[in-house]
């Protein structure tokens, strides 16, 4: 939004200010014409040249204050030697004042800085406490000037209720007040982990040092004593705000900066060294891999790790890279203190200091060592194999072996079933060598000898192989559980045969035929991107928004609507989208917060207009998200919205938080009379056991059990068993997907009291 300025002055310094910021400015040169203006329009700042004006300046400024909004704020000019009407001109709403003396180009810098600092100021919350009525009017009167969010409190106990309700960035407080004082009223804040931190300033009239002594040592930052100069105030307060807000800062990036450390530390392997590559710091990840301890490592030159099969030339470009002031990274091949090879993925950046000379050089890296060698193998004998045939093996149980057993046992299992693998598959098979690739993969590469299509009845001979013969291990046959995948078409081999696997391990499938899937992936990629984009854009209303479309809830006895229920749509160009095609992603992706509050907004601006109820959808997951929780809590305390929402509770196999759960629905019911229902109740993970802890108002039977009821014995069946245990414990039963009138005739007929589907009721705007 633009910001409106009106000025009177007659050296263009309304010319340098719109250079430095697009202002609606308007500059008169007339007093008379200036009164105008004002009349004509609200401003939300006036400039005064005093110098303009002749006599009478102080009449001037209290007529400009009068005629103009309380919001309105006045910047003074004024010659050096009237820099003296400091003093009275704060009454008047003054936020400020600049001398005439400054260059142009400096006063509109200055003067740009005032309205920035009072237009952020709306963020900024103080609170001043004093005993005396007139002080507090007098501060809200001074500060009010400069934009500031304002509470008073005459009482310390008041005081400390604000605070709790309140976020306050800076506190005011006299010192001697009745019952409690401000000493004790400091030491209380001084305390409290919560409001510890938060600046607070005396403003006393008291005789007494050693009471001013005490607040500093309590922790108080600064006072200031009555009769106060209304200019001090203002000045205190712009000072402290802007230093609590900069150690707030400071302290956050800090306690981020340790946070990185600290991870880095635990699950890196890093170093630093001096501008000549002399190591200064070595973590545990480091010290463990390469089998150096601490004291051999510090003050050593970083290439003692340096493998005899790497090329002088490969560090020279590292070098070079790091003296050109610019991050290097690579996989490189080290050597271990015992001679071992070990592979890591290095990122090395140079720190530079304030001059921009590079003061040490840190290096962070991940071990692949146990991927490195044999998958760096099999891309490099791919590029050599004119028709490849890529299977990757993997065993499925390997996590449940990894937990029960060893590093050493582990690494031995790897080693033998590398050796063993082999002996599963038919001699005809043409496999020669395998690639250990790590937790649990394998691959086999061949030259397409055969028909693909006898791959698939090779592998399944192998795994039948593996099921009946198991795996002989220190003495012991282990069950061996595996899977497959395999491709044929080089190009994205790697990346195919890589997915097929996942895809084998998610959907159970033994063997997978994993030709094309990296294509198929990117097309995936590509659609969810443009629905990502598509939801970021409604979610700030670009050609497309979120709103709710409501359906009937229908009383089955009367046909009479009850309620609707709330539906989440997106709205592209009219073209209405549910949400199938979004949601799920969005969970994912770290929109789904922001779609659920608009969701619930847009629910209860509905709820203002109809008379009816509304039902929302919410998710555990919701409930246990604090934003939306508080959203939804604030919402139902109203007195408008009391008892006229339900909360349709959605299956959430991840439902970890039943107290919370259970707490939400207890404070729900208790502030807003909420009703609460468990939708879809008779498949996924609906059970009895919910119905007792979150003992619900109304049950909504499933859809797949209410779209077969007049054809299916066994859906019908079911849905009489749900509704005698509602009858018996008198909750409400709402059947979902009534589509026709044979489907609403059976739910009538079994006793449901509610009916929603398309036989009354289409989704639609309200």
């Amino acid at each position: 939004m633009q910001i409106s300025i009106l000025t009177i002055e007659d050296f263009n310094l309304s010319d340098k200010l719109k250079k430095e910021v697009d202002y609606n400015l308007i500059n008169t040169k007339k007093v008379k014409d200036f009164f105008k203006e004002i009349k004509r329009g609200i401003f939300d700042f006036v400039i005064l040249d005093l110098c303009f004006i002749k006599k009478h300046k102080e009449k001037f400024l209290n007529r400009v204050a009068e005629s103009t909004p309380t919001n309105t704020k006045i910047i003074v000019l004024d010659s050096e030697h009237d820099m003296k009407r400091r003093n009275f001109t704060s009454k008047y709403k003054v936020v400020d004042h600049f001398s005439k003396n400054l260059s142009k180009r400096a006063l509109a810098s200055n003067i740009n800085k005032i309205i920035k600092s009072v237009l952020s100021n709306n963020d900024n919350t103080i609170l001043v406490v004093d005993d005396s009525i007139s002080i507090l009017k007098t501060m809200n009167s001074v500060l009010s000037v400069k934009n500031y969010n304002i509470f008073l409190s005459s009482n310390v106990t008041d005081a400390l209720t604000i605070i709790k309700e309140q976020k306050i960035d800076l506190i005011f407080t006299d010192l001697e007040m009745p019952k409690t004082d401000g000493i004790t009223f400091i030491e209380i804040l001084k305390r409290n982990k919560a409001t510890r931190d938060i600046p607070i300033l005396v403003v006393s009239g008291s005789e007494n040092k050693d009471n001013f002594i005490k607040a500093l040592k309590l922790g108080a930052i600064d006072y200031i004593r009555k009769p106060f100069i209304h200019e001090e105030i203002l000045l205190k307060a712009d000072l402290h705000i802007k230093h609590s807000k900069q150690i707030q800062k400071l302290a956050n990036q800090s306690k981020e900066l340790s946070e990185y450390k600290r991870v880095l530390n635990e699950s890196d392997i890093v170093t630093k060294t001096n501008k000549r590559g002399i190591v200064t710091y070595a973590n545990e990840n480091f010290i463990n891999i390469s089998g150096f301890s601490k004291d051999e490592l510090l003050s050593k030159p970083h290439n003692i790790l340096r493998h005899f099969d790497i090329p002088r030339v490969v560090f020279d470009d590292l070098w070079q890279t790091i003296k050109d002031k610019k991050t290097y990274k690579g996989i490189i091949k080290n050597k271990k203190k015992n001679g071992d090879t070990y592979y890591v993925d290095a990122t090395i950046t140079p720190i530079l200091d304030i001059s921009g000379n590079i003061k040490e050089i840190i290096g962070i890296r991940h071990d692949v060592s146990e991927i490195m060698s044999s998958k760096k193998l099999l891309l490099d004998d791919l590029k050599y194999v004119e028709e490849p045939v890529l299977i990757f093996l993997k065993i499925i149980n390997y996590n449940l072996l990894k937990d029960f057993y060893s590093e050493i046992i582990m690494y031995e299992f790897k080693q033998e079933f590398t050796k063993r693998i082999l002996d599963y598959f038919p001699k005809t098979s043409g496999l020669k060598k395998v690639y250990n690739l790590g937790e649990g993969y394998f691959a086999l590469l061949k030259n397409q000898e055969v028909d693909i299509r006898k791959i698939n009845a090779l592998l399944r001979e192998v795994v039948y192989n593996f099921s009946e013969k198991g795996i002989m291990f220190k003495d012991l046959v282990y069950d061996i559980k595996i899977c497959f995948s395999y491709s044929d078409k080089k190009e994205n081999i790697y990346d195919d045969v890589s997915l097929g696997i996942e895809h084998a391990i998610k959907t159970s499938n033994s063997i997978v035929y994993a030709k094309n899937f990296y294509i198929k992936r990117q097309i995936e990629a590509k659609s969810k991107l443009r629905t990502l984009q598509l939801v970021k854009d409604a979610l700030e209303n670009k050609q497309s928004y979120f709103e709710s479309f409501f359906q009937a809830i229908v009383d089955n006895k009367t046909q009479a609507i009850v309620k609707y229920e709330s539906l989440v749509r997106l709205n592209k160009n009219d073209e209405i989208i549910t949400p199938f095609h979004f949601l799920d992603l969005s969970k994912k992706t770290g929109y789904y917060t922001n779609i659920t509050k608009q969701t619930i907004k847009n629910s209860f601006k509905t709820l203002k207009k109809t008379n009816k109820d509304i039902s929302i959808n919410i998710s555990a997951s919701d409930i246990t998200n604090n934003e939306i929780k508080t959203l939804l809590l604030k919402l139902i305390s109203k007195k408008e919205f009391k008892g006229r929402v339900t909360f349709e509770l959605l299956e959430d196999e991840n439902i970890n938080e039943i107290n919370i759960v259970k707490d939400f629905i207890s404070m729900s019911k208790l502030i807003g009379d909420v009703k609460i229902a468990i939708d879809d109740f008779g498949s996924g993970y609906s059970n009895f056991e919910r119905l007792l802890k979150f003992q619900p108002d109304f049950l909504k039977i499933d859809g797949s059990l209410i779209r077969n009821i007049t054809t299916n014995p066994f859906s019908q069946n079911l849905v009489e068993s749900i509704v005698l245990f509602a009858k018996k414990q008198n909750i409400k039963l709402i059947a979902e997907f009534v589509e026709n009138e044979q489907i609403y005739k059976k739910v009538k007929e079994l006793g449901i009291d509610y009916s929603q589907g398309y036989y009354f009721h289409k989704p639609c705007r309200l």
